[in-house]
């Protein structure tokens, strides 16, 4: 399932009952209201993630509130939290008697418990991005559960990796979504240890680390491809092991950490001699932009790993687009 609701295709007048309803379809139990049900603007999208029950939403809408009421969750069934990424603007959200409020230009990320009531403002128009999923999955004690959505800050440290990653799941969903039902495990894996790790049980913290730790380094050496200087030793680093322990974790994968260093790059490379905006870029540059700091040697492995040069894969992604028009 893509697209749930778009209400530029509903007639105006048809458009709060469609939202409501959609957000029901979306799993979002609480009650909406809008601030204006005459000038309703939604595209809701919901995605799911493997074959369980847990889902990508996307929501993009106008001004609305959402309450979640205690009678709510007293027939509400199984108990279900959202990791949830909301774009800067004129937004506040209470739970737990905590208010939560945006900071100027930056996306916020929270972890909403639908065990709990709940109220969410917003009056400008704004997107919300969440993982939806069963609160049993993370096999965290009740009283872990009760006090997750404290554990949500800045000071986590796995709080900026669990924000990009919500980001990232959106942007997989618009380019790959095949890929999605892939994610599902390793999606509870990340949010188990972003709870654990400010729970204060320093071996459940440890054990949630140690698991997500292999995709932990895949996120960062990602992050990182353009650099030319990206090497074992500053990956061990960055994750507080050493290169020893990095190479063990890393042995569990079926390539090499360079081979799949370089395949990454060649990745990235191919992307950017497809991309339309970077045609007048020079094939010197586009291996610097990939962390290649030799163009020969760059040209050299893409022709090994795709049969052509990168201008010739240049050339036939410009005339295949051509020819598609």
């Amino acid at each position: 399932m893509a697209v749930v609701l778009d209400t530029s295709v509903v007639p105006a007048g048809e458009r709060a009952d469609a939202l409501r309803e959609a957000m029901l379809t979306a799993g979002v139990p609480a009650h909406l209201r809008l601030h204006d049900p005459s000038q309703v603007e939604a595209r809701l999208e919901l995605w799911s993630l493997g074959t369980g029950t847990t889902t990508l939403m996307r929501r993009h809408s106008s001004g609305l509130t959402l309450t979640r009421t205690a009678r709510q969750v007293r027939v509400s069934g199984p108990e279900r939290m959202a990791l949830t990424l909301l774009s800067p603007g004129a937004w506040a959200y209470s739970q737990q008697r905590e208010d939560h409020a945006p900071k100027p230009g930056q996306h916020r990320l929270l972890l909403v418990d639908h065990a709990d009531a709940y109220e969410y403002h917003r009056s400008d128009p704004g997107t919300t991005i969440a993982v939806n999923f069963d609160a049993a999955r993370l096999e965290l004690p009740a009283a872990v559960l009760s006090a997750a959505g404290r554990s949500v800050v800045p000071q986590n440290p796995l709080h900026d990796l669990a924000r990009d990653y919500v980001a990232h799941l959106a942007r997989l969903a618009d380019s790959h979504p095949e890929t999605l039902s892939l994610l599902d495990e390793v999606t509870i894996q990340l949010v188990r240890a972003l709870v654990s790790t400010a729970d204060g049980d320093s071996h459940r913290g440890q054990e949630s680390l140690e698991q997500t730790l292999l995709f932990r380094i895949r996120h960062y050496i990602r992050a990182n491809l353009a650099d030319s200087s990206l090497t074992p030793e500053r990956i061990a680093q960055a994750h507080h092991i050493s290169v020893r322990h990095l190479y063990k974790v890393w042995s569990t994968t079926d390539s090499t950490l360079s081979q799949w260093i370089i395949q990454q790059r060649l990745v990235l490379a191919r992307q950017m001699l497809r991309d339309r905006q970077a045609r007048s870029v020079t094939i010197a540059a586009i291996a610097h932009r990939s962390g290649f700091s030799d163009a020969t040697h760059f040209t050299r492995r893409f022709r090994a790993a795709y049969g052509v040069t990168p201008r010739e894969w240049r050339r036939g992604s410009a005339e295949e687009e051509a020819s598609s028009r």
